[in-house]
């Protein structure tokens, strides 16, 4: 007889009691608890722990942030280029001015030079000596 049986023999019975149907039980039950585990990376299930969980889950916010921020981004491009657009069309506009200024002042600038020539006297030109340079 083995230490168990002599255990199991020492201990009272109680009624409706079966020890060896309670210790197969037990231990039926710590086997599967140990085995799923290992049945489990057998069939190539990941293993997931909580240092792997919140590594994803800390990725997953960085990425979240990363999107807000280009998506504030490209707001902020958005807006700037509709004011660069408007800025750039009043400019064109000034321009356009501008240049109906330009043209009109150099209509009158050659209407006035016509006048010019038509009332001033024509031109002498002096002579490569000078009267105050005869010796006597």
């Amino acid at each position: 007889m083995t230490d168990v049986e002599r255990l199991d023999h020492a201990r009272p019975r109680h009624a409706g009691s079966k020890p060896r149907t309670r210790s197969r039980a037990l231990f039926l039950l710590i086997t599967a608890l140990l085995l799923v585990p290992l049945l489990g990376a057998a069939q190539g299930v990941p293993f997931a722990s909580g240092d792997d969980l919140s590594d994803a889950l800390a990725k997953q916010r960085a990425l979240q942030q990363k999107i807000a921020s280009q998506k504030a981004a490209v707001a902020q491009l958005n807006s700037m280029q509709s004011d660069l657009q408007g800025l750039i069309t009043s400019t064109n506009q000034i321009l356009g001015g501008v240049n109906a200024d330009l043209v009109v002042v150099q209509a009158k600038i050659g209407k006035m030079a016509a006048e010019i020539a038509r009332f001033a006297p024509p031109t002498t030109h002096w002579s490569s000596s000078s009267p105050s340079s005869t010796s006597s």
